[in-house]
């Protein structure tokens, strides 16, 4: 108390205040999902895939190999830096065994002599009729291509021949070569020289000689195509009018 003069003031207490409880949020309940956990995407590239790629590449199929490789980016998005480093792999390889192929086929060209490496076809054919009419017919062709390092050689050759009654009604040979260097892969130049006979077509001969450049627009396994062009100088030794030398183009 305070004494003030001779009284006694009374003490003033002041009445307690319980301290302030504090709202405690409880955690909210994970969501649920009705569906089971998938796991997460893998990050490494399956070994069964991988051996599975490379199993088709040993093969030799091309299409199975890029069905897989579109297969594995669908299946394994996150590996698609392993991804991408098999396919470089692959291509490698595939580029060094290009090139082997290529130096060995090319070793081998410059060891062959002329006669090794042609391929063509040969066409033999005739008939024989008698009773009315008395017919012989004999035909045959002959076409073979050899492909060297840098030459290309062409022989064609093709006999037409029909007696009828005593008569002789076809008379026709042909025969031609042409000689192709390669300047590079889509570029050559040729040369031709033929030889033809038809007395039905009123010449005993007939000699054509060309040259000039071609260019390759088509080389695969299955297609080839080659356009090819220049002038020629052609004789003929005609039947019934003065011999002829005439230019002309091819």
């Amino acid at each position: 108390g305070v004494p003030v003069g001779d009284a006694q003031m009374p003490e003033i207490v002041a009445p307690l205040v319980p301290p302030p409880v504090p709202i405690v949020t409880p955690p909210r309940p994970a969501p649920y999902i009705p569906f089971f956990n998938l796991p997460p995407p893998p990050t490494e590239l399956p070994d069964a895939t991988r051996n599975l790629i490379r199993a088709a590449y040993s093969a030799g199929d091309e299409a199975t190999v890029a069905a897989l490789f579109r297969l594995a980016r669908t299946t394994n998005p996150q590996a698609k830096a392993q991804i991408d480093a098999l396919e470089a792999d692959i291509a490698a390889q595939r580029a060094e065994k290009l090139a082997r192929e290529a130096r060995e086929r090319a070793d081998r060209l410059k060891a062959a002599s002329f006669i090794d490496y042609w391929k063509g076809e040969v066409e033999l054919g005739g008939s024989r009729s008698t009773g009315n009419s008395n017919i012989l017919t004999i035909y045959g062709a002959v076409s073979a291509d050899r492909e060297g390092l840098k030459w290309q050689h062409s022989l064609k050759a093709r006999v037409d021949y029909q007696r009828s009654n005593g008569e002789t009604k076809a008379d026709r040979y042909r025969l031609a070569w042409q000689p192709s260097y390669k300047i590079n892969d889509k570029v050559f130049v040729y040369g031709l020289g033929q030889y033809e006979r038809d007395r039905f077509l009123g010449y005993a001969s007939r000699y054509t000689a060309s040259s000039g450049v071609g260019f390759t627009l088509i080389s695969n396994a299955n297609t080839k195509l080659n356009v090819q062009g220049g002038p020629a100088l052609r004789y003929t030794d005609a039947i019934d009018s003065p011999n002829e030398t005439s230019a002309a183009a091819r």
